[in-house]
């Protein structure tokens, strides 16, 4: 038997050699140099001296909220599936809001979200040039989450604002911010898709920008930019199961005003004060009418909001001002899409306390129990409010997404 032979015949080696030299010396295809990432850098060059870091003091948070907290009001079986209660849900420092801003004019304005700076006893910012300025706050709007501040400087670096309305799932952008208080960090993606209701419910004046760039905490306030570098939205929100960047985050636009679906209309209607004149084209039995309207203020019944009381005033009756929080009942399609039961949890729609700012609370959380007290409408919540005392810690039973947790909110304060 013959062996079997391994060598390669010449004529294939001779072949081979063929090939490899023809693919050595083969251009580029279109295809290949079509594909090319973007290189941000000249912008970030440009646009990010305009760029500034936020800290928002809150002088209250000097005093540390209590750790401890009554065993007796916390069920054991509630012990046994969650834990320690005395792990808050993830929040910035005692006392200190961290976020982002740009600047809009060489006399110092500035822009941020409302919830950056909402409550701030002292607003600092500071510049890429390692410059830091106390700032005004100009004016703030929780229902679009946008604030306005003002710098004593000038000769300051600027960015030019955008029309939103030409941007399209897709188009690349670029966020300038400082996540985790790592100023000047940048990050890119894609436009996902443009027009998103919020799903704080508090905010539904604003037709979100969804997009992909990583955006974690203490980016909200700083400018989404398109490859021209100028800005297009504010970053503001992200969407997550965890408190981290999970694909999907949200910013809002710098302007956007055709009406194509009714969720367009109330941010054209919030950014117009009360008192307005306005004239609305209706279509009716195939008519197009023009109607003349007056705009009034918001129904102060479409949120059951409370607020901390001023001084010389009476507290609210309901006592719901003592925990600092405003809140509302959950619509059937919200309840569904939360996987509650009918009767259970109301909806935190502001916090406006600096207790519950400290302990974490944020809009969009579901309060399901009040200290021994199961809560499942308003009126369960203000009667469970009502009965805190000065200085009191209470638990709260927390649901915020899919995850269930309690949190410790005092010392409670009455004026």
């Amino acid at each position: 038997m013959n062996p079997t032979h391994t060598r390669t015949p010449s004529r294939f080696v001779a072949l081979a050699a063929t090939v490899a030299i023809a693919l050595s010396t083969a251009t580029p295809t279109a295809h290949a140099s079509a594909v090319a990432l973007p290189d941000f850098s000249d912008l970030v060059e440009q646009d990010g001296p305009a760029v500034v870091s936020i800290e928002a003091i809150h002088d209250g948070g000097k005093h540390k909220q209590s750790a401890a907290a009554d065993d007796e009001q916390i069920p054991e079986i509630f012990k046994r599936f969650f834990g320690n209660p005395q792990m808050p849900m993830p929040r910035e420092d005692e006392g200190t809001a961290i976020g982002s801003g740009f600047m809009i004019s060489a006399d110092g304005k500035i822009l941020t979200n409302h919830h950056v700076v909402d409550g701030a006893d002292r607003v600092i910012v500071h510049l890429a040039d390692r410059r830091e300025f106390t700032a005004k706050v100009i004016g703030s709007d929780p229902m679009s989450d946008v604030a306005l501040l003002k710098v004593q400087a000038t000769d300051l670096p600027y960015l030019k604002l955008a029309d939103a309305k030409s941007l399209r799932p897709g188009q690349w952008v670029v966020a300038i911010g400082s996540p985790f208080g790592l100023d000047h960090s940048v990050t890119a993606g894609i436009v996902s898709a443009v027009g998103r209701r919020s799903l704080d419910p508090s905010q539904q004046y604003v037709p979100f920008i969804q997009t992909d760039v990583p955006i974690n905490r203490g980016n909200s306030g700083g400018p989404l930019l398109n490859t021209r570098g100028e800005v297009v939205g504010i970053n503001s929100q992200i969407f997550s199961n965890s408190g981290g960047y999970m694909g999907v985050s949200f910013a809002i636009p710098i302007e956007g005003e055709e009406i194509v679906s009714s969720s367009d209309l109330p941010p054209l209607v919030g950014s117009l004060p009360p008192g307005s004149r306005a004239k609305l084209s209706l279509r009716r039995d195939g008519k197009v009418l023009e109607v003349p309207v007056v705009l009034d203020n918001l129904a102060d019944s479409t949120v059951a909001a409370t607020v901390l009381p001023t001084a010389g005033k009476e507290p609210v009756a309901n006592g719901a001002e003592s925990l600092g929080l405003a809140v509302q009942e959950i619509a059937p399609a919200q309840r569904k899409t939360m996987k509650l039961e009918a009767g259970q949890g109301v909806l935190v729609a502001r916090v406006v306390g600096d207790a519950a700012r400290r302990a974490g609370v944020q809009p969009g959380d579901v309060v399901l129990r009040v200290g021994n007290r199961e809560i499942g409408s308003i009126a369960a919540f203000s009667a469970a409010a009502a009965q805190a005392k000065p200085g009191d810690t209470l638990m709260l039973l927390l649901r915020r997404n899919e995850q269930t947790q309690f949190i410790a909110l005092g010392p409670i304060e009455k004026g």
